[in-house]
């Protein structure tokens, strides 16, 4: 079986890391966007960005706290991690 992408989904600049967002079924992602020191909540099933945080400078990495209610980025720019309160999000 050929394996193919099912939709393509315009983010910001250099995506680095996707986590889910949490109780969302996989229908909305984190996504930080590295060129653009953001991170994007995206709504996979509408294809678009819904909102977008501003972070530190050059995230490369995020991690999702065990509460769920806070994703850390890491900030390669600028040796900073930036703590983002998830529970307000779309």
């Amino acid at each position: 079986a050929k394996e193919s992408v099912e939709k393509t989904i315009p983010t910001g600049n250099g995506p680095a890391s996707i986590i889910e967002f949490p109780e969302s079924d996989g229908r909305k992602i984190l996504v930080a966007s590295s060129r653009d020191d953001a991170v994007h909540l995206v709504d996979v099933h509408a294809a678009q960005v819904m909102q977008t945080i501003e972070v530190g400078h050059w995230p490369v990495m995020m991690r999702l706290a065990p509460s769920k209610r806070l994703a850390a980025v890491a900030n390669f720019g600028e040796s900073t991690i930036s703590l983002i309160d998830i529970a307000h999000l779309g």
